[in-house]
């Protein structure tokens, strides 16, 4: 088990290169993956989440971590979200289905909005940043517009 000071070392590290904000109170630090950090995990290791999850296994830590993260079952949290993020796996198909677009913004966009939604907590400022940002896209406005209303509804945000 790592002591704290390693711990605090290491977020100071992972905040410095932007992959994680932290939030230190005693005795605790706090860590949420930037979407630079979820971009760098996905470029290195498509195995990262699940060996990450071992590691909690391992360490006996994934069910203080399910505590923390929400009240409600996973299930019904991705159920309720599923026609978003099939609405969003569309756009991105859509967008790799063109080769100029494949590696554009917007499909970043979509990808890094995608996996924010199905974050059990997401980080509702990182969702309006990237609707906005596909919203300058002129041939997916309709959908981006479909997308805000229904998101913005969802999660109580302000346009």
């Amino acid at each position: 088990m790592p002591k704290p000071g390693e711990v605090y070392e290491i977020a100071r590290y992972l905040e410095a290169e932007g992959y994680v904000r932290t939030l230190y109170s005693p005795g605790d630090v706090f860590v949420e993956i930037t979407p630079s950090g979820i971009i760098c995990i996905e470029e290195k290791d498509a195995n990262f989440m699940s060996a990450f999850e071992d590691f909690l296994v391992r360490q006996e830590l994934k069910q203080q971590v399910e505590k923390a993260v929400s009240k409600l079952s996973e299930a019904k949290v991705k159920a309720s979200r599923k026609p978003i993020i099939d609405e969003i796996s569309e756009i991105i198909k859509y967008l790799n289905s063109n080769k100029i677009l494949k590696k554009s913004d917007v499909n970043i966009d979509a990808k890094i909005l995608k996996f924010e939604l199905q974050k059990m907590i997401p980080d509702r400022e990182v969702i309006s940043i990237k609707l906005s940002k596909m919203g300058e896209f002129s041939e997916l406005s309709n959908q981006i517009f479909q997308l805000k209303e229904y998101l913005y509804g969802y999660l109580d945000m302000d346009y």
